[in-house]
């Protein structure tokens, strides 16, 4: 979806191996693949002599098809001037992928045009990499390639009727840039022969296998949703339906988020002491405690809460004049500062460390520290 190219390799050395995605693409048509391209390179297209248009168009087709490779023939009969079939070239046809990998290979493509699907990660945006292909009224999917340097530019997609691929470049193999038509135009052109083709045909969109079933995931694990707590992540909803082969959906709920009680006061985990009117039900996120900031760092499960304790608990007034709820341990020091008490006319509260000014809007604060058993103004508090 995003091209991102670490995920192809890793997916090719430690699940498939080089030498099975060999076999594979020779097996879905393509020739000019040498001993020498059985390396981690492969995933990526850093082949010895690289692929026809063709050869690659047809490979694609085969994905398309469900599976079923057809190889790419220019006729299919020749007659004579009575009709009599002089040649039948009914081409070859072989399964080359079961139909519920190759819809999940649809379905992964279909997700490089579409426009909506964009994310944010940290303050940019992230979207797919062939939006520049989508057919707005027809069910599509693609991948573009770019090799080194600018030199190629591929894409290569289908829709339930037709697959086509574009091949962009020089005869002298030189760098694309804004002056010879940079490197998105071999899209545009794709959409506009796909957009005259489709003139007039429905679109019954890509149909689903009987060997494939969905399930509700979790973005940010990849496991199993967890009703009613991933879809509340502080970003938004993290819930999405995914396509799955039978007997392949994921068994493990998802790890990454918890739902807890947080204390609205200290921002922490709420704990036993924390006043019922100050907690709230918020997911969180799990991360790894490795000292490693991620996005997810600023969403993490706090810590507990400080601020409440088993000593018990007042209403006073905060330095910036608004009412609460505040530990009174042993040993508290109230925040500094003075607020304006909003019932009175007085300058607010002052604060020495030790000490608890609670009182109502009706006090009249002088403005210099309380002390312990001070007369006139609101009653100290004795832990």
């Amino acid at each position: 979806m995003y091209s991102m190219n670490v995920i192809a390799s890793r997916c090719l050395m430690e699940t498939v191996t080089p030498q099975l995605g060999i076999e594979y693409a020779e097996n879905m048509g393509i020739s000019t693949l040498v001993s020498s391209d059985i390396t981690p390179a492969a995933a990526l297209g850093g082949l010895t002599y690289g692929v026809t248009n063709l050869e690659l168009t047809s490979a694609f087709a085969a994905i398309a098809n469900g599976g079923m490779y057809t190889e790419p023939v220019f006729f299919t009969r020749i007659l004579d001037h009575n009709g009599k079939i002089l040649i039948d070239n009914t081409p070859e046809t072989r399964r080359v992928l079961k139909d519920s990998t190759a819809f999940l290979l649809t379905d992964s493509m279909a997700d490089s045009v579409v426009s909506g699907k964009i994310y944010a990660r940290e303050g940019a945006s992230v979207s797919p990499t062939s939006i520049a292909a989508n057919l707005p009224n027809m069910s599509t999917a693609g991948k573009s390639g770019t090799t080194t340097a600018n030199n190629d530019i591929w894409f290569v997609g289908y829709t339930p009727y037709y697959t086509a691929g574009i091949w962009g470049g020089c005869d002298n193999n030189q760098k694309l840039t804004s002056v010879n038509g940079g490197t998105s135009f071999h899209k545009r052109i794709w959409r506009s022969i796909m957009t005259r083709v489709h003139e007039g045909l429905s679109d019954p969109g890509f149909t689903v296998p009987d060997s494939v079933e969905t399930a509700q995931i979790c973005r940010k694990s990849g496991k199993l949703a967890i009703p009613d707590v991933c879809s509340a992540d502080p970003r938004g909803d993290a819930v999405y339906t995914e396509y799955f082969a039978k007997g392949t959906v994921p068994t493990e709920m998802c790890d990454h988020h918890v739902r807890a009680t947080i204390c609205t006061v200290s921002g922490g985990a709420a704990t036993e002491f924390c006043p019922e009117e100050t907690r709230v039900s918020q997911t969180c996120m799990t991360v790894p405690d490795d000292g490693i900031s991620t996005d997810d760092s600023v969403f993490a499960l706090p810590a507990p809460c400080t601020v409440h304790s088993s000593a018990g608990t007042s209403t006073i007034i905060n330095p910036n004049g608004t009412f609460g709820t505040t530990p009174m341990g042993p040993g508290y020091i109230p925040p500094a500062g003075n607020g304006a008490d909003s019932g009175t006319s007085g300058q607010g509260s002052y604060y020495t460390p030790g000490q608890l000014s609670p009182g109502n809007s009706t006090n009249q604060y002088s403005p210099t520290p309380l002390s312990p058993g001070s007369t006139g103004g609101p009653t100290p508090y004795t832990p």
